[in-house]
């Protein structure tokens, strides 16, 4: 998943006659061949945040985010840019039409860790409606190593547990759990088991990286 508003939706079909889920891909057509008499379904999507801070002729509150202090500070968790932020709030009005074009709802959106995430996350919640929990894991996020990170072990990737909570309130985001779930990977983590990072479950949208 590699730009931006484009995610991958599923649906786990179960007939009435079997015990047997048939995984269905719809990409964004959910509509397609998902519901007969004899099925109902379970709808999980999976996302990539939208566009960072720190990408080339980015603009976070009309300035480069590169100068900032901010930046100084957390230079491995970038937030979203301004146009990152209009397009979360696209994602979630897309994925809301894609629930309901097919009857099914989102329980749970589960995040990773990184600040851009969690925008896009909390994005997505407010469009879904106010049931709808955010949950933050940790086994999601950047390969933890020196393909994305450098050839040495940063001192800090992350910003403050507590930066992220209080963002989450200030949007009236609902939580599923005041913690973080999962344990962040082991340095050197390299690009295969990075790949094993993906939780799903029905009703659920993960939102992480486009390492997936």
């Amino acid at each position: 998943i590699n730009s931006s508003l484009e995610f991958l939706a599923f649906a786990v079909r179960f007939s009435s006659h079997s015990t047997s889920p048939d995984l269905c891909y719809f990409g964004e057509d959910p509509m397609s061949g998902l519901r007969t008499p004899s099925h109902h379904a379970e709808f999980f999507a999976v996302t990539r945040h939208m566009d960072r801070a720190d990408e080339v002729g980015s603009l976070l509150n009309g300035k480069p985010w590169c100068l900032t202090e901010d930046c100084r500070s957390w230079p491995l968790d970038p937030p979203l840019s301004d146009a990152g932020l209009l397009a979360a709030k696209e994602l979630g009005r897309k994925l809301r039409s894609a629930t309901e074009a097919v009857g099914c709802t989102l329980h749970v959106v589960v995040s990773s860790p990184y600040l851009r995430c969690v925008q896009t996350a909390a994005e997505v919640c407010s469009f879904l409606g106010p049931d709808v929990k955010l949950l933050i894991d940790m086994t999601l996020g950047e390969i933890f190593g020196p393909e994305v990170m450098g050839d040495v072990e940063p001192d800090v990737c992350l910003r403050p547990h507590q930066q992220t909570m209080e963002y989450i309130r200030k949007l009236g985001t609902s939580l599923a759990s005041q913690r973080r779930v999962g344990l962040q990977p082991f340095w050197p983590e390299t690009l295969r088991p990075s790949g094993c990072h993906f939780r799903c479950t029905k009703g659920v949208c993960t939102l992480s990286h486009s390492c997936i």
